[in-house]
């Protein structure tokens, strides 16, 4: 699955059958197959820090560098994590993350977002879906359980901005 997540992303076929006793081991290899580094997943970042890694890996089967996956289209989620206090914290994280947001002509008022949101952030008032974008920590469940596609990626102001500014880059070139 490529794109952002299970009800919003696009399948791809990569001709291959992953499977593994290791969860941790079969995230590594999956990351060998992106072309991406390892520790860019926040799971195995973790395990690397806690010394939870086994070392080498055994696969069976092709090798892979053999079947890397060349063009997969990753999530467009945006984070600032860099432990500032309270208030200046919050403000940069909603100016620099991504975060959910309902598109109210698509949503059936299912509330499965509502019961899977893990910090409480997203309640119904009346007929509107609301987010508390305090408690959001951007996991993005909301989006992932999502059967409409009413759920989508908002990007904060500032992302806006620098997204403006590299499509007039673009254009000029």
């Amino acid at each position: 699955m490529e794109g952002n997540g299970p009800n919003s992303g696009h399948p791809i076929s990569i001709g291959l059958i992953l499977a593994s006793r290791d969860s941790l081991s079969l995230d590594q290899i999956v990351c060998d197959l992106l072309g991406i580094s390892r520790k860019s997943l926040l799971t195995n970042r973790v395990a690397f820090d806690q010394g939870l890694t086994r070392g080498e890996i055994d696969v069976l089967g092709e090798k892979v560098e053999e079947v890397k996956i060349s063009s997969f289209r990753f999530p467009t989620l945006s984070r600032v994590d860099w432990g500032l206090p309270g208030f200046l914290g919050r403000a940069l994280k909603n100016a620099l993350t991504s975060k959910p947001a309902v598109v109210e002509e698509i949503c059936k008022n299912c509330d499965e977002c509502t019961k899977i949101c893990p910090a409480g952030a997203l309640t119904r008032k009346g007929e509107d879906l609301v987010f508390d974008y305090k408690q959001c920590i951007r996991c993005f469940c909301c989006l992932e359980v999502c059967q409409e596609g009413a759920i989508s990626i908002k990007p904060g102001w500032a992302l806006k901005m620098v997204g403006k500014g590299q499509k007039a880059e673009n254009r000029k070139q």
